[in-house]
C-alpha cells in the first residue's frame, strides 16, 4: 500500500485533497471478499483496486460498472480475460514457474 500511495502522489493525487481511498482487507479469510467488495460498492467508489484471484472475483461479482484494476493473478485465471469492467496485470510467473520445474526435474 505504501508503493501504491507514494506512485499516486507522484502522478498528482493527494490522499484528503483529490483523493480517499478506502481500504478493506479480508485479513487471509477470503469468505470475507464478497461482503468487503460490496461494502465498496454501496458508498459508491469510483474505482477498486483488487490483489489476487479472490478479490478480483469477489469484487466482479458486487459490480459490472465500477471499472476493477487487479494484480496478483495468473494468466490462465479464467477472470482475466472476461473484460468488461476489469484491467490489470495477470502474471505468468505462477504459470511459468511451474513449467520451469517440470523442465528442471
Amino acid at each position: 500500500m505504501q508503493a501504491f500511495r507514494e506512485r499516486l502522489k507522484e502522478l498528482g493525487y493527494i490522499e484528503g485533497r483529490n483523493l480517499a481511498v478506502e481500504i478493506r482487507d479480508g485479513e487471509g479469510r477470503n469468505d470475507r471478499l464478497p461482503a468487503l467488495a460490496a461494502d465498496l460498492v454501496r458508498l459508491p467508489v469510483d474505482v477498486i483496486v483488487t490483489l489476487g484471484p479472490y478479490a478480483l472475483e469477489a469484487a466482479r461479482d458486487a459490480t459490472a460498472t465500477i471499472p476493477i484494476v487487479f494484480a496478483g493473478v495468473g494468466a490462465n485465471f479464467a477472470p482475466t480475460r472476461s473484460g468488461g469492467n476489469l484491467t490489470g496485470v495477470a502474471e505468468e510467473i505462477i504459470e511459468s514457474t511451474v513449467k520451469r520445474l517440470g523442465l528442471l526435474k
